[in-house]
C-alpha cells in the first residue's frame, strides 16, 4: 500500500502501532512510499528497495527458516506496467529461497474486475 509519507511519520506510526522496527522508501512529492513494519521475533535483511519495491530476508518465528519477503508496489500506469513485471522477474533470479510477493499489483487480469 502506498504511504504517501516520509520516515519520521512512519516512525511515529510503528511506535503507535507497537512495533519494532521500520524500513521506509520515502514517498516523491504526492506519491508513492513504501513501509515495512516488524517486531523483534524476526531478524530483517533489508537486500534492495526502490519506489515500488522493499525486498527483504526473514530469519524468525517459530520455525526459524529463513525466507525473501518482497512487498510490491505495481505501476499504475499502464504504459509502465511491463516495467513492474520485469523488476518482478529480476527479483525472482536474485536467490534460491522461499519467497512471497505481498501487496498491490495495480493490474486486473479481465476488465469487469475494475472498480472504482
Amino acid at each position: 500500500m502506498e504511504t504517501l509519507t516520509r520516515l519520521p511519520k512512519m516512525e511515529s506510526i510503528r511506535r503507535t502501532l507497537g512495533f519494532q522496527d521500520v524500513f521506509s522508501v520515502d514517498c516523491v512529492g504526492q506519491s508513492g512510499g513504501l513501509a515495512l513494519l516488524w517486531k523483534d521475533d524476526y531478524d530483517i535483511t533489508v537486500e534492495s528497495s526502490s519506489r515500488n519495491h522493499i525486498d527483504v530476508q526473514v530469519t524468525g518465528g517459530l520455525s526459524q527458516l529463513t525466507w525473501r519477503l518482497i512487498g510490491f508496489y505495481g505501476c499504475p500506469e499502464s504504459d509502465r506496467r511491463r516495467a513492474s513485471w520485469e523488476l518482478l522477474k529480476e527479483l525472482a533470479d536474485c536467490s534460491d529461497l522461499s519467497w512471497l510477493v505481498v501487496g498491490d499489483f495495480n493490474d486486473i487480469m479481465h476488465e469487469h474486475e475494475k472498480r472504482g
